[in-house]
C-alpha cells in the first residue's frame, strides 16, 4: 500500500511537471505570437466600447500593417491606470480627463446623456393635440418648469428617494399633462421612485453626478451598462435613470411597440426658459432612423482617448498607435462618407451610425493636447492634411 502510495506521488509530480512546461511553452508561443504581431492593447470606457469593437474589426482588416488593436472595456477609470501601469498603448475614458504627464489627450466622439422616467402604470399622459402641433417633441419628452431648477429635482429623487407626488409637487409638467383624477392614479403618486446608477468607476456615472446631478447617486440599484440601465427602467415602473443618446432609437421604438410611459428629460435652453430634447427633427421622431442631436441639449460628455507617452521609445508600436489615433480623428470628405467602399469615410460611418457625435482634428478643444500631438505626428512623417493612406 505504501509502495503503491508513494508510486501514485512520483508519478503525480511528473505529470504536473509536464503540464507546467506545456502551459509554459504554449504561453511562450502567445507571448511570441503577439511579439511578432502588431497587437497594441487598449482600454477603458464601456460606453466607448461599441464603437471600437467595429473600429478595430475594420482597422485590421483595412491597415496595411495589419495592426491589431485590442479593447479591455473595464470602464473609465481603468484607462490612466492602465496607462499608468504600462499595461494599455491607448485608453478612453467617457468623461473629461485632466492633464497628465504620462498620456496626450484627444476626443473622437461626443455623447448625448439621456435622463429617463417610466412613470407609473397608472399614471398616463394626456396630451393637447395643440400642444403637439406646435412641438411634435413632446409626445416623447417631460419639460419641467421651475418651481424648483429641473437639477434639484433631480437631486432630490436620488438623494432622498421621493415619491411622484413631491415629485409634481415641485414643478409644472408642461409637455405631458397628468390628471390625478382615480384613487389608482392618486395611489401611484404616492409610490417611491426607484433610481437607478452606474457602477463605481463608470464614465457615464462620473459625468451624470458632477454635471447633471450635482450630487451623489449612492443610494441607486446599480446597472452594469446602458443596456442594462435601459431594460432596468423598462422593467421598472415608477422609476428613473441615464444611459447614452446612442439608445434613442430603442428608446423611440419601446415607447411605441411596447406601449411604455418612459419619457425623456429635457433640458433647458442656455440663458433661456425655452426647453430643447437631446433630438430635433420632431415631426420625423416616430419614424426616422436616423436622429440627428440637438446642439442645444446640455447634458452631453466627450469620448477622450488617452495615447501613452510611455511607449514613444517603443518607435514601432509608438507608430502605430499614432496611426490609428490618425485614422480615428481623420475628417472625410461627404463624398468618401457616402462611398460605402471608401475606407477612409468608415470610421465616421461607425461613429454616427451608433448614435454618437463624430469629432475630427477641428473639433479638438483646450481640454486636448492637440498641439503636442501635431508635433508627434509631424515628427513621424504623418500629415494632418493629408488621407490615411496606409488604410486600403
Amino acid at each position: 500500500m505504501k509502495k503503491n502510495n508513494q508510486m501514485f506521488w512520483f508519478n503525480f509530480r511528473i505529470i504536473s511537471v509536464l503540464l507546467i512546461f506545456v502551459f509554459g511553452f504554449i504561453i511562450l508561443l502567445i507571448v511570441s505570437f503577439i511579439i511578432k504581431g502588431n497587437w497594441i492593447i487598449c482600454g477603458g470606457s464601456t460606453s466607448v466600447a461599441p464603437i471600437l469593437t467595429q473600429v478595430n474589426q475594420f482597422y485590421h482588416k483595412h491597415d496595411q500593417n495589419k495592426s491589431d488593436f485590442l479593447y479591455n472595456a473595464l470602464g473609465s477609470n481603468a484607462a490612466s491606470t492602465g496607462i499608468q501601469l504600462n499595461t494599455y498603448s491607448i485608453g478612453f475614458e467617457s468623461k473629461n480627463v485632466a492633464f497628465s504627464k504620462n498620456y496626450l489627450r484627444f476626443e473622437i466622439a461626443k455623447d448625448y446623456v439621456i435622463v429617463l422616467f417610466h412613470l407609473p402604470n397608472n399614471l398616463h399622459f394626456v396630451n393637447s393635440q395643440d400642444q403637439i402641433k406646435a412641438n411634435p417633441d413632446l409626445k416623447y419628452g417631460l419639460e419641467i418648469k421651475q418651481k424648483n431648477s429641473q437639477l434639484n429635482i433631480l437631486k432630490t429623487i436620488y438623494e432622498k428617494q421621493t415619491t411622484w407626488k413631491t415629485f409634481f409637487n415641485n414643478s409644472n409638467v408642461e409637455s405631458k399633462v397628468v390628471s390625478p383624477t382615480s384613487s389608482k392614479i392618486k395611489g401611484s403618486l404616492n409610490k417611491k421612485i426607484a433610481t437607478y446608477t452606474r457602477e463605481a468607476g463608470s464614465g457615464t456615472r462620473s459625468y451624470f453626478e458632477t454635471s447633471v446631478l450635482k450630487g451623489n447617486s449612492n443610494h441607486a440599484s446599480v446597472a452594469t451598462s446602458n443596456g442594462a440601465m435601459l431594460n432596468s427602467i423598462e422593467n421598472t415602473p415608477s422609476s428613473v435613470g441615464f444611459l447614452s443618446f446612442s439608445y434613442i432609437k430603442k428608446i423611440r421604438d419601446d415607447i411605441i411597440n411596447k406601449h411604455l410611459n418612459l419619457a425623456i428629460l429635457a433640458t433647458t435652453f442656455t440663458n433661456s426658459n425655452k426647453f430643447v430634447l437631446p433630438f430635433v427633427d420632431g415631426e420625423h421622431f416616430s419614424t426616422s432612423n436616423k436622429i440627428d442631436f440637438n446642439k442645444n441639449y446640455q447634458f452631453n460628455r466627450p469620448f477622450v482617448g488617452l495615447l501613452s507617452k510611455k511607449i514613444i521609445d517603443e518607435k514601432k508600436k509608438f507608430l502605430l498607435c499614432l496611426r490609428y489615433v490618425f485614422a480615428l480623428l481623420y475628417t472625410p470628405t461627404k463624398k468618401q462618407i457616402e462611398d460605402l467602399k471608401n475606407p477612409y469615410g468608415e470610421v465616421d460611418r461607425i461613429i454616427t451610425n451608433l448614435g454618437f457625435q463624430k469629432l475630427g482634428f477641428s473639433d479638438q478643444n483646450q481640454n486636448c493636447d492637440f498641439n503636442s500631438l501635431k508635433e508627434m505626428f509631424q515628427k513621424n512623417n504623418i500629415n494632418i492634411n493629408q488621407e490615411p493612406n496606409w488604410l486600403k
